[in-house]
Parts: C-alpha cells; sequence; structure tokens
C-alpha cells in the first residue's frame, strides 16, 4: 500500500517550466498557462469602477 501512495506522489509531482513576463499596463503572462494576469490583485477597489469595489 505504502507503496502504491510513493508512485502515485510521484506521477504527481510534475516539473514545471513556467515562467512569468512583466507586460505593459501592469499585465504578467503566464507562458505555462497561456494568460495574462492583472497584476494589481486590488483591481475592483482601485479602478474607480464602484465606491466599495463591488464588480456586480
Amino acid at each position: 500500500m505504502k507503496a502504491l501512495v510513493a508512485i502515485a506522489l510521484m506521477g504527481a509531482l510534475g516539473v514545471s517550466n513556467a515562467a512569468l513576463y512583466q507586460r505593459s499596463g501592469g499585465m504578467v503572462y503566464d507562458s505555462a498557462l497561456n494568460i495574462t494576469w492583472i497584476a494589481d490583485m486590488n483591481l475592483a477597489k482601485t479602478s474607480d469602477y464602484d465606491s466599495d469595489g463591488l464588480m456586480s
């Protein structure tokens, strides 16, 4: 049983070669997921969209 768990854990531990690239306008590109993230985690509060930071 321990060997089976050890093999399962080793299979789950993969090597990731992701890189994060700084983009203009406060964005960060993730090469592993092929997506662009907003660098400002408080964007809802700082964007002046709504005074209390709610988006809906």
